[in-house]
């Protein structure tokens, strides 16, 4: 969404660890960094425990610099961020903050932060994560998130959250899809067809919509287009081996999704909320859902919720557990068609060509243009 925004008033340096442009454009260009906080796990097993082991000792000591310099590279990365003299810098996350802020003092220019999560909590229901990283990330916000201009911020109950701990200059930023020149399909009575997509993942508990299979008629079916794993994903097949209604896709490139799913009749989530951030999700699906006109059913997450009921894109679920989805899944299929409509009349307002002018009016205004 900031390339879009972006991309016509400034030349811009995407610096990361994908090295593929999503798309060519005369003045993007792409610096492909080797720096992985999560670099280690591609290694063995035994070798993963040991370094986990160095860093957790390192943080025992609240070393903070010395776990950086580790997993960021952050010299390399400080280098070329300085050989490049940016006007502005715009930074997702905060792993990389302590040195983008050293590199930012020197440039003498702005810096923005776009946080997709409230990262004190982020994976709080990981114990490992709670010892280990969660330490350093109130570090880095207590020391660091000062020297930033302002934030953009995912959804507003993350706002306030980061309001809380004297985060302020926050602005709503959506995970908003491009409009699409779609419209609903027709839906067919005779059967149902549903779609969840997205990464596989335990904590996010597909296995819940599976099981709310059982409690829906013979006439309801679920594909599940998910990024496959090693460990989550074959157990996902196997526990849906038994049911023939329940089909596995291969994952389509983002910007092809809401054109892929246009032709089923309900987008359903199911997210329990295992974690302040999942309470808190307003996840890209739910946009993407919208752009391909349907008609969706999710479980009560208070973002979620009050879109959905704000715009009557479907229906929301009374609580998280299968039973209780399987059933906003069967009053949702009495009004498919109302919902697509409405899915329909959502999209014209719910994209990212609102965000797009909030981004590019705090650049002009950080960048006095």
């Amino acid at each position: 969404m900031e390339i879009n925004a972006l991309k016509y008033s400034y030349h811009l340096l995407l610096f990361g660890k994908e090295s593929k442009l999503p798309y060519p454009f005369y003045n993007l260009k792409y610096l492909e960094s080797p720096a992985r906080i999560n670099f280690h796990f591609k290694y063995p097993l035994p070798i993963r425990k040991l370094i986990s082991a160095v860093l957790r000792a390192y943080l025992k000591i609240r070393s903070y610099k010395a776990v950086l310099s580790i997993t960021n590279l952050k010299k390399w990365n400080e280098a070329q961020l300085m050989k490049a003299q940016p006007n502005i810098i715009i930074l997702h996350g905060i792993m990389h903050l302590p040195w983008v802020c050293n590199a930012v003092s020197k440039l003498n220019v702005p810096l923005i932060l776009n946080f997709h999560e409230y990262y004190p909590l982020e994976f709080e229901d990981n114990e490992h994560w709670v010892k280990t990283i969660k330490p350093l990330y109130d570090d880095i916000l207590k020391k660091y998130s000062s020297k930033a201009s302002s934030f953009f911020v995912v959804c507003n109950s993350i706002i306030k959250s980061y309001e809380n701990i004297g985060i302020t200059n926050q602005i709503l930023i959506r995970n908003s899809k491009p409009y699409y020149e779609l419209k609903p399909t027709q839906n067919s009575e005779d059967n149902i067809r549903m779609i969840h997509h997205g990464i596989c993942n335990a904590s996010r508990r597909i296995d819940l919509t599976i099981e709310c299979m059982k409690h829906l008629p013979k006439n309801f079916f679920l594909d599940l287009m998910l990024i496959p794993d090693s460990i989550v994903y074959p157990k996902l097949r196997e526990l849906a081996k038994n049911d023939p209604r329940i089909n596995f896709l291969a994952p389509v490139p983002t910007n092809d999704i809401p054109v892929f799913i246009n032709a089923y009749d309900l987008g359903i989530f199911l997210l329990p909320p295992l974690n302040f951030n999942y309470l808190n999700a307003l996840p890209n699906k739910l946009f993407e859902f919208i752009q391909a006109r349907l008609a969706i059913v999710v479980s009560p997450n208070p973002e979620m919720k009050d879109l959905v009921e704000k715009y009557q894109l479907g229906v929301v679920s009374k609580d998280y557990s299968a039973e209780e989805f399987a059933k906003a899944i069967l009053l949702a299929s009495k009004n498919i068609d109302f919902y697509k409509r409405k899915s329909d009349e959502a999209a014209r307002i719910i994209n990212d060509s609102e965000e797009q002018k909030k981004i590019l009016r705090e650049v002009d205004r950080l960048c006095a243009v």
